[in-house]
């Protein structure tokens, strides 16, 4: 490609028409209202409000968005949080749960999905584990954090 081709495909690339043009305006609004509004929340409102629109992809919203908050200098807030210390709780009052899944290989080399369950009590720190090989539900989750019988103890650094 010569050099005089690809200044002429990067011009037409730069200037072409996008196939959410139509709905600029929509989003500046939306966004000068509410400037901490993520991309997501951007393209709900879209789908909302203007049953016309395209099907697209949610790259091609960022990216829409994006744009529309450089060309009108709309900055992307985001929300100052405060952070305060708690007072310290009695023995298994409170904890931290988070669920999760993995891809593992097998000893035959294939591919399995893994989901686990972890929880971490805040005053003793006390650590549980478990793994399924079936995602988990409300009814497994409380029956697992219940039992117990898995709490280990690993040491803090």
């Amino acid at each position: 490609m010569s050099l005089e081709s690809y200044l002429e495909y990067a011009d037409k690339q730069a200037t072409r028409d996008k196939d959410l043009d139509p709905y600029e305006a929509f989003v500046r609004a939306r966004l000068e209202t509410c400037e901490d509004a993520s991309a997501a929340q951007v393209h709900d409102w879209l789908k909302e409000h203007h049953v016309d629109l395209p099907d697209v992809t949610e790259r091609t919203v960022l990216n829409f968005v994006m744009q529309v908050r450089s060309k009108y200098g709309i900055p992307k807030s985001f929300g100052h949080w405060d952070y305060a210390m708690i007072d310290e709780l009695p023995y298994g009052i409170q904890s931290q749960v988070d669920f999760g899944e993995y891809n593992m290989t097998t000893q035959e080399g294939k591919r399995k999905k893994v989901y686990f369950f972890s929880m971490v009590l805040s005053r003793s720190r006390y650590k549980y584990l478990s793994f399924s090989e079936r995602p988990y539900t409300t009814v497994a989750s409380s029956k697992e954090s219940l039992s117990g019988s898995s709490m280990i103890r690993i040491r803090q650094i």
